[in-house]
C-alpha cells in the first residue's frame, strides 16, 4: 500500500502516549507499561489495518495493558493514593529556559473520575474530542457537554477550542482557576501574564548578569489557593510560607490568592527573586546558602536597597552585624538578635557587586573560594563588609543636602517619616522629599533632611532619639496621644495666630482629634474611617443596586446571604460580607447607637463601656455575623478585609478609608458606601489619623512651621495634588481645588470625615493597659449578652483599679 500512514513511525507517539499513562498509573510504573505498548505495537504492526489514526490504535493498546496491569475495568479503576503527588500539573513551556507547571490535579479534585478522565485526555495528551469518545464509549455531543459543564463559561475564553493543540500557559492557568469556582475573572487572565511578563522581561537581564543561560528548564509550580500549596508539601499551614524551591523547581501560590501576609506585587517580586536564587544554584550547586539566597534578593530585585536599609537601620547597630561564621553556621530565618538571614545576604552580594564589580562576583559564583577570589585575608574582607554595611545600610538619611552649592551655614530641617515595604508607608517619604527639594529650591540656604525608620515600633524609636539628643524637628506618623500627653509635641496654635491664621479649613472632627488639653499637637493627616466597600460584579450578576448612604445592619445581613448564595464556588471559601472586629470597630457599633465607651473626662470605663446597651449593641452585630455563614469575623479592619476584596472572595467588607487607594486600580470593580449603622442609629465611625507634629524641644520651630504652612496647610500647594492620590487629604481647600469631592466615590469618602470620632485611644492611651485584643477575642466567643456585659465589666475594672493609681 502507499499510504503514508504505513510508513509512520510509532516512536513519533512515545511521548504523546507516555503522558497519557502517567496519567493513568503514575509515573514510576509509566516507563514499564509503555515500553510494553511499543513491544506489543512491533509485534503487531503488520496487523495494523489503518482503519483508525495510529495513535489511536496505540491508545487501544494502552489502555488494554493497563486493563491487565491492574485487573479490573478502566472506567472503575480505583486510582493509586498517590496519583495526585505524581502527575498533578500540566506543562506549558514558557520559553526554552522556563516550564510553568498548572496544579490542575488540586483543580479537579472535585469532579467525578469520567469528567477527570475527560480533562485529562482532551487537555493534557490533546486527544480531540472524536478519539475521546471512542475511547470512553460516550456519544461525542455527551464529552462536549460533560467537558464544557465542568469548566463553565471556559469555552468563550479558550482560543482554537477545538484543537488537539496543548493549551498555552495562560489558557492553563485560566482553566484551573475556572474548575475552582466555575466561571471565568478578569483577574486570571492579568495574573498569568503577570507572572510571564515578568520573567520574560527580566530574564535576558539576570542570565546577563550571571553571565549563565540555564542547562535545565527551572519548573514553576503554580497553586491556586494557600492551602493546595500547603498540602503538597505536607507541612502544617502555620509554618509554610508561599513557596519553595527544589532541584530546578519554584513552588509557589497564584498571586491571585497570596495567603494571609503576602500581597499580588509581592509574590511577582517572589517569582523573579526565586528564578534569580535558583539559577544562581545550577550554575554551582556547592554555592554556600548567603551567596545563592543574596543574589537572588540582589539582581532579582525582591528587595531594592533602599528597603533593606529602612529594615536594618531599624533592627541592628554595627556592633550587632553577624560575622561571617555566624553567616555560614545560621540556618534560621533570622540570626539570634532578630536580623533577618536574606537583608544580611543582600549587603553581602551588594558589597561585592559594588565594591569589587560583576567580574569578580560572577567568579566567585563559580569558585566560591572566598578569599581565593579576592585575594586578600577573611578578616580583611569582613572587616571592609562590615564597614560598608555602616556607611550604606545603617545611616536613616535618604535625603541630603542639594549638589550645587555649599552647605555651609545653611539652615537644616530634619523630618522623621516611618516606612515600610507595603501600604501607604512606602510612598510618603519620596513624596515628602519631592516637595522638601520643592521647599529648598524656594527657601535658598535651607536643606530639608528626610530620615526614615522602621514603622514597627516607631514610638519607642522616637522617644530614644530625643532621649540620645538627635536633631528632629518634625515628625510624620501614627498620631500618639501619649507623646502629645508629654509635651513631645509643640502646641501649633501660637503660630496659627501669630501669622493671623485658623484651623477653619481642617475638618473639625480631625482637628478635634490632635487637640489634647487645649493645645493643637499635629496636622491631621491621611484620616481612616470605617467605611463599606463592594464588589460591583456580584451586585450587578444578582441585579441588586449599589449600597447608597448609610444601610441598616440588618440590610447588611441580608444582601451578605444574597450575594454568598449566589457566587457559591466548589472548593474555594466564599462570604457575602467580611466585617472585622477590632477597637475601632467595637467604637463605632456604640457611637452609631449614640453610646459612648469611655467617660466625658476620659478617665473612666466602668459605666461606659461595659453598659448594659453596648453589650447589646455588639451582640446585635456579632449575631448577626455568627447565625450564618454568609459574613466572616476578621481580626483588623486593614489588610484582611482588603485581601479578601482584591482576591474576590467576598462581596462586601468594612474597612479602613485607605483600601480606596489601592483598590481603585480597578476602579470598575469595587465601589463604596457608609458603613451601615442601627435602624434607629446615626452615622458615625471611629477614625484613626496620622500627624505632622512639630517637636517641642526643636531649636528650629520657625523653619518648621514654615514648612507647615506652605507645603502643607496652604490648600494650593501642590502637595495636595500629589498627597491626594495615595491618601485622603484634610484640607478642605485643597479637596475642592481638586474637585474631589465631585467623584461619587471620594465624594463618600470625604463625607465620612463629618462623622468620624475621637478614638478612646486617643482620648487615653492607656486604654493599652486591658489588652484590647484580648479583650475583643474573647467577645467574639461570647455566647450570650450577659457573658458579653462580664467580660466588658472586667476589663473596664481593670483600667479604672490602674487609673487609680496614677492619682
Amino acid at each position: 500500500m502507499t499510504n503514508e500512514k504505513h510508513h509512520e513511525p510509532l516512536e513519533h507517539h512515545y511521548e504523546r502516549l507516555k503522558k497519557y499513562v502517567i496519567h493513568k498509573v503514575g509515573e514510576d510504573r509509566a516507563e514499564d507499561i509503555v515500553q510494553q505498548v511499543f513491544l506489543k505495537a512491533h509485534q503487531s504492526l503488520s496487523a495494523f489495518r489503518h482503519e483508525s489514526e495510529l495513535y489511536t490504535w496505540l491508545y487501544k493498546i494502552a489502555q488494554n495493558t493497563i486493563i491487565n496491569e491492574e485487573k479490573r475495568s478502566y472506567r472503575k479503576r480505583e486510582l493509586p493514593a498517590d496519583r495526585e503527588e505524581m502527575y498533578r500539573f500540566v506543562t506549558a513551556d514558557f520559553t526554552r529556559d522556563v516550564d510553568f507547571q498548572i496544579d490542575l490535579g488540586t483543580a479537579m479534585r472535585h469532579l467525578d473520575p469520567m469528567d477527570q478522565d475527560i480533562i485529562s485526555m482532551r487537555f493534557a495528551v490533546g486527544l480531540p474530542f472524536a478519539e475521546i469518545s471512542s475511547q470512553l464509549e460516550l456519544n461525542e455531543s455527551t464529552v462536549k457537554n460533560r467537558l464544557y459543564r465542568c469548566i463553565g463559561k471556559m469555552k468563550n475564553v479558550l482560543e482554537d477550542w477545538h484543537s488537539p493543540e496543548p493549551l498555552s500557559t495562560k489558557q492553563l492557568f485560566i482553566m484551573v482557576n475556572m474548575l475552582e469556582r466555575q466561571r471565568h475573572m478578569k483577574q486570571d487572565d492579568q495574573a498569568m501574564d503577570d507572572i510571564m511578563n515578568l520573567l520574560r522581561k527580566n530574564f535576558q537581564r539576570v542570565t546577563t548578569l550571571l553571565n549563565y543561560v540555564p542547562t535545565q528548564k527551572i519548573t514553576y509550580e503554580v497553586y491556586p489557593n494557600i492551602e493546595s500549596f500547603h498540602k503538597s508539601l505536607k507541612r502544617p499551614v502555620d509554618i509554610c510560607a508561599d513557596s519553595f524551591t527544589g532541584v530546578n523547581r519554584v513552588s509557589m501560590v497564584s498571586p491571585l490568592n497570596p495567603g494571609p501576609t503576602r500581597c499580588y506585587e509581592d509574590v511577582l517580586r517572589s517569582a523573579l527573586y526565586l528564578f534569580g536564587s535558583k539559577l544562581a544554584q545550577q550554575l554551582n550547586p556547592r554555592l554556600p546558602r548567603w551567596l545563592y539566597e543574596g543574589v537572588g534578593e540582589y539582581i532579582g530585585m525582591e528587595r531594592p536597597r533602599a528597603w533593606v536599609k529602612r529594615s536594618l537601620s531599624a533592627r541592628m547597630r554595627s556592633d550587632e552585624i553577624p560575622t561571617y561564621n555566624e553567616i555560614m553556621t545560621t540556618f534560621n530565618g533570622t540570626f539570634s538578635n532578630g536580623v533577618p538571614r536574606l537583608h544580611i545576604s543582600y549587603t553581602l552580594v551588594d558589597f561585592i557587586h559594588t565594591r569589587y564589580g560583576l567580574p569578580l562576583l560572577q567568579r566567585l559564583l563559580r569558585e566560591p573560594e572566598v578569599e581565593s577570589a579576592f585575594h586578600k585575608d577573611l578578616a580583611e574582607l569582613e572587616s571592609e563588609w562590615r564597614q560598608f554595611v555602616c556607611d550604606n545600610y545603617l545611616s536613616h538619611t535618604i535625603t541630603t543636602a542639594p549638589a550645587t552649592g555649599s552647605a555651609e551655614g545653611a539652615e537644616e530641617l530634619v523630618i522623621l517619616i516611618p516606612t515600610a515595604s507595603s501600604g501607604s508607608f512606602r510612598n510618603r517619604a519620596q513624596l515628602f522629599q519631592k516637595h522638601a527639594q520643592l521647599f529648598e529650591k524656594a527657601n535658598p540656604g535651607v536643606i530639608v533632611t528626610i530620615e526614615t525608620f522602621d514603622h514597627w515600633g516607631r514610638e519607642m524609636y522616637l522617644r530614644r532619639r530625643l532621649q540620645r539628643g538627635e536633631p528632629v524637628d518634625l515628625v510624620l506618623s501614627n498620631f500618639y496621644a501619649s507623646l502629645a500627653q508629654e509635651g513631645v509635641y509643640a502646641d501649633l496654635l501660637p503660630f496659627y495666630q501669630a501669622d493671623r491664621m485658623t484651623t477653619d479649613d481642617l475638618y473639625k472632627t480631625l482637628a478635634d482629634m490632635t487637640t489634647v488639653n487645649g493645645r493643637l499637637t499635629g496636622i491631621p493627616m491621611s484620616p481612616q474611617p470605617l467605611v463599606l466597600f463592594y464588589n460591583k460584579e456580584w451586585f450587578d450578576q444578582m441585579g441588586l443596586a449599589y449600597p447608597s448612604g448609610a444601610m441598616t445592619w440588618q440590610q447588611y445581613f441580608e444582601i451578605s446571604k444574597k450575594l454568598k448564595t449566589a457566587n457559591r464556588e466548589t472548593g474555594k471559601a466564599v462570604y457575602g460580607s467580611v466585617t472585622p472586629f477590632d477597637m475601632q470597630f467595637l467604637e463605632t457599633v456604640a457611637l452609631s447607637n449614640g453610646l459612648q465607651v469611655v467617660s466625658p473626662d476620659d478617665t473612666t470605663l466602668t459605666g461606659y463601656i461595659d453598659a448594659e446597651s453596648v453589650a447589646e449593641a455588639l451582640k446585635e452585630v456579632l449575631d448577626g455575623i455568627n447565625k450564618g455563614t454568609s459574613s466572616k469575623l476578621v481580626s483588623n479592619s486593614m489588610m484582611p478585609p482588603f485581601e479578601e476584596l482584591k482576591s474576590h472572595n467576598t462581596g462586601m467588607a468594612i474597612g479602613q478609608a485607605g483600601m480606596y487607594f489601592y483598590l481603585s486600580k480597578r476602579r470598575s470593580d469595587f465601589g463604596v458606601a457608609a458603613i451601615p449603622k442601627p435602624a434607629h442609629g446615626v452615622q458615625a465611625t471611629s477614625s484613626y489619623i496620622t500627624t505632622l507634629s512639630m517637636i517641642a524641644s526643636s531649636n528650629k520651630q520657625q523653619l518648621a512651621w514654615k514648612f507647615m504652612k506652605d507645603v502643607i496647610l496652604d490648600g494650593n500647594s501642590p502637595f495636595h495634588e500629589d498627597w491626594g492620590k495615595l491618601e485622603l487629604l484634610t484640607s478642605k481647600a485643597a479637596v475642592h481645588k481638586l474637585e474631589l469631592h465631585l467623584d461619587p466615590d471620594m465624594k463618600v469618602l470625604y463625607e465620612q470625615l463629618d462623622y468620624a470620632n475621637k478614638p478612646v485611644l486617643y482620648r487615653n492611651p492607656r486604654i493599652r493597659k486591658i489588652n484590647p485584643s484580648d479583650l475583643l477575642r474573647k467577645l467574639a466567643s461570647s455566647k450570650s449578652k450577659k457573658s458579653m456585659q462580664r467580660e466588658l465589666s472586667e476589663a473596664a475594672l481593670q483600667f479604672d483599679a490602674y487609673m487609680e493609681t496614677l492619682t
